[in-house]
C-alpha cells in the first residue's frame, strides 16, 4: 500500500516539475535571472553598512513590520506586483526566502498567503519597481 502511494506521489511530483520547468523556460530567461542576481548579491557585498549589526536589526525590522505587510495588500492572488523595497530590506527578503520552507510557513502564518517575489530581470524593470516602491510607500 506504501509503495502504492509513494509511487502515485512520485509520478505526479515528476509530472507537475516537467510542467513547472516547461512553464519556466518558456517565460524566464534563467541565464538574465541569474545575472540580476549576481550584481544584487555585489551590491550588497560592496555596501558594507549593510553588514553593521545596528543597519541588520533594522532591516530585519523594516521587512517584518513594514515592507511584508505592504507588499501582502498589494499582492491579488498569485499575482506579484512589479515592486522592490530598499537594499537593506531587500537583502533581508532574499535570505529569509533562501529556506523556502520557512518562508512559506512564515507568510500563510501572518498573511494567510504565499508572497511571491516580482519577476526583474533587467535595469528598466528594475528602475521602475523602485519607482513603483516610491509611489506605493507616499501612500502607504
Amino acid at each position: 500500500m506504501s509503495s502504492e502511494i509513494f509511487s502515485e506521489t512520485a509520478a505526479k511530483s515528476l509530472h507537475q516539475i516537467s510542467e513547472a520547468a516547461a512553464a519556466i523556460s518558456q517565460d524566464v530567461d534563467l541565464i538574465t535571472a541569474a545575472r540580476r542576481n549576481l550584481g544584487f548579491l555585489r551590491s550588497v557585498s560592496r555596501w558594507q553598512w549593510l553588514h553593521q549589526r545596528a543597519t541588520t536589526v533594522k532591516a530585519i525590522r523594516r521587512y517584518d513590520e513594514l515592507w511584508m505587510p505592504l507588499i501582502s495588500d498589494l499582492t491579488v492572488g498569485s499575482v506579484t506586483p512589479m515592486v522592490l523595497p530598499p537594499l537593506d530590506v531587500e537583502w533581508v527578503w532574499f535570505c529569509h526566502t533562501l529556506n523556502p520552507v520557512s518562508y512559506r510557513q512564515c507568510c500563510e502564518s501572518k498573511f494567510s498567503k504565499l508572497i511571491g517575489k516580482p519577476a526583474i530581470f533587467d535595469k528598466e524593470n528594475e528602475e521602475y519597481a523602485l519607482m513603483r516602491f516610491r509611489d506605493v510607500w507616499v501612500l502607504f
